[in-house]
């Protein structure tokens, strides 16, 4: 059976798989990625309405290409420095360790369940939807703040 779950994905329900359990850990990276994306481009909107006009935010020295070169860590810092009040900072900070954690722990997870009895998903599955959910929640955050900066240059540049 298939359930909705508060990012409109359909995860199916009952006993934890291994494929179950890869579709979420799947759903929680794709949410960390569009994290990471948005970040990247509020930052060159920042960057760019910067040139236009009097610092509004600070500096942001990197180039395109560098800002998608920088891992999210980097991207939280900047962000950080670039909307020290945001009330988003704080989940961001909790969604870095889980990005990490699905991305080098989780996949590994899966597979060495195949060769070794004692792993159970049941713990890592919990952990994955709340991460997964956490991601979700962050984006869509993330998204106005884009969008207000997205407004500010399209009025700067007139």
């Amino acid at each position: 059976m298939q359930v909705a779950t508060a990012t409109g994905c359909y995860m199916d329900s009952g006993p934890v798989t291994k494929k179950r359990y890869l579709h979420q850990v799947q759903f929680a990276l794709f949410g960390c990625q569009m994290v990471e994306e948005a970040l990247k481009s509020f930052l060159m909107r920042a960057r760019d309405i910067n040139r236009l006009w009097s610092r509004e935010f600070s500096q942001i020295d990197k180039s395109d290409d560098e800002l998608d070169e920088t891992p999210l860590g980097g991207l939280m810092t900047l962000f950080r420095n670039a909307l020290p009040h945001s009330q988003l900072i704080s989940r961001l900070e909790q969604l870095r360790p889980e990005r990490n954690h699905c991305a080098h722990r989780a996949l590994v997870l899966c597979f060495m369940s195949d060769v070794c009895s004692n792993i159970s998903l049941d713990e890592e599955f919990e952990r994955m939807q709340k991460a997964r959910e956490l991601a979700w929640s962050c984006f869509e955050d993330l998204k106005p703040e884009l969008a207000a900066a997205e407004r500010r240059f399209l009025a700067l540049r007139g």
